[in-house]
């Protein structure tokens, strides 16, 4: 199946949650310039020329991540005369990826957010690797995410402050571990990471990166 296949029975769904649900009758320009928006995009046109990872590998994917609402809510901005009645953007992604749902070109639970993924990704990597810091609580914790053409760069940095047995800990130990998830299906669908971990001490009172 072809991608604009695959959008139009995004944008066919989405169409049909808004009248179902809300009486409104959504336009198909604008439905599937909301699909191309839920798919990472910021047009269809962008969505449509994506030959690197197209939205036809879906059922290739691993992981499957649902994109940030912030450029979602900017493109619901940008888009002329589309109603100011309808529900806000995470709800109206059950239109969308119902769809996707009924046909079956999603078969894995998508993840809210890159950081939640980031961070089980990072315990299950520590957990194989025996590292005796997942042990303990981390005193810290962040994740850096950086997206690029054809992967997304996830960085769980976590410190930990190690009990000692004569005194108060001098040093934090710091856990990085670095995820590059390749991009398999439009920026929803991702492949089999490629996992790393680094450790270092800094003396307590250094800056958190």
């Amino acid at each position: 199946m072809k991608q604009h296949d695959i959008t139009k029975i995004c944008a066919d769904s989405l169409r049909a949650f808004t009248n179902d649900n809300y009486g409104i009758k959504l336009k198909p320009s604008h439905a599937h310039e909301l699909v191309a928006a839920y798919l990472g995009y910021k047009s269809k046109a962008a969505l449509l020329a994506d030959t690197t990872a197209p939205i036809s590998n879906l059922r290739q994917a691993l992981y499957i991540v649902l994109a940030p609402t912030a450029p979602i809510d900017q493109r619901r901005e940008e888009l002329e005369e589309l109603s100011s009645k309808l529900p806000d953007t995470y709800i109206l992604s059950e239109g969308v990826y119902a769809g996707l749902i009924s046909e079956k070109w999603l078969l894995r639970k998508p993840w809210p957010t890159y950081d939640m993924l980031a961070i089980a990704l990072a315990d299950e990597y520590l957990r194989e690797q025996k590292m005796d810091y997942i042990h303990y609580k981390p005193t810290g914790e962040g994740v850096k995410i950086e997206d690029s053409h054809d992967s997304v760069l996830l960085t769980v940095t976590r410190f930990y402050q190690i009990p000692t047995y004569d005194g108060p800990p001098t040093h934090n130990t710091y856990l990085t571990t670095v995820i590059r998830l390749p991009r398999v299906a439009a920026h929803i669908g991702y492949g089999m990471p490629d996992i790393s971990s680094t450790i270092e001490k800094r003396k307590i009172g250094e800056d958190w990166p």
